[in-house]
């Protein structure tokens, strides 16, 4: 043989150093059955947690006595069965829905969004920040519109809001201006992750800067006086 190997030995030495298809095809399998595993048990992990879900919106706003079942206590058979009947018009009537927008407008909602050139990013946006900051009048965190309420809210001390997932943080910017024109001010805190153009705190920029002009043209009108 010219290369020195003759053809027996060229199999054995394939044999010896590559997988035969068998265990290729062995490993293969194996590969399968450990992805289906690890499918299964996430889609296990899952459908708990989804179910666990149900069980804390049922407790909370379907008005079911059962307990909520703590991170580590199992669903009974009978809960499951309970729990995977809901509907999804089940689960819309748990929540009642009422729009208090038209409180806020009548007050000059609009009209004060534009004159402080509030981009509240058109009317449906304007109205469902109306509805939830009449909402949190209702619920005695935000000022009264007439202002008869207050006497019982005054116990309470209230300088803050905070919006989570604030977007552009017109929620925030709106209900923090309604609080601060009842009292001595306002903090607004907007916690949001992503990116956004137009948000809040350009208009608060803007309020701030468009203050020290004033004071500035009132400092300069006293000096003139003099």
């Amino acid at each position: 043989d010219v290369d020195g190997y003759g053809g027996d030995n060229h199999e054995d030495i394939d044999s010896d150093n590559r997988p035969t298809k068998r265990t290729r095809s062995n490993d293969n399998e194996d590969d399968a059955t450990t992805a289906n595993r690890k499918g299964q048990a996430e889609a296990e992990w899952a459908k708990e947690l989804a179910l666990k879900v149900l069980d804390t919106y049922d407790t909370l706003f379907l008005g079911d006595e059962s307990p909520i079942a703590d991170g580590f206590a199992k669903l009974t058979p009978q809960r499951i069965q309970h729990l995977s009947a809901l509907t999804f018009d089940d689960l819309i009537r748990g929540i009642p829905t009422e729009d208090l927008s038209e409180a806020e407008f009548n007050a000059g909602l609009q009209s004060t969004v534009s004159a402080q050139k509030i981009r509240a990013g058109g009317p449906k946006h304007l109205r469902q920040i109306g509805s939830l900051v009449g909402h949190l009048r209702q619920q005695q965190l935000l000022p009264s519109i007439s202002g008869e309420d207050d006497n019982e809210r005054s116990e309470q001390i209230i300088d803050t809001v905070l919006e989570m997932g604030a977007g552009r943080g017109m929620t925030g910017l709106v209900a923090a201006g309604v609080l601060s024109a009842s009292q001595d001010g306002a903090k607004l805190i907007m916690v949001e992750r992503a990116g956004t153009r137009g948000k809040g705190d350009t208009t608060i920029r803007r309020a701030i800067e468009a203050k020290k002009q004033r004071d500035r043209s009132n400092g300069s009108e006293g000096n003139s006086s003099k």
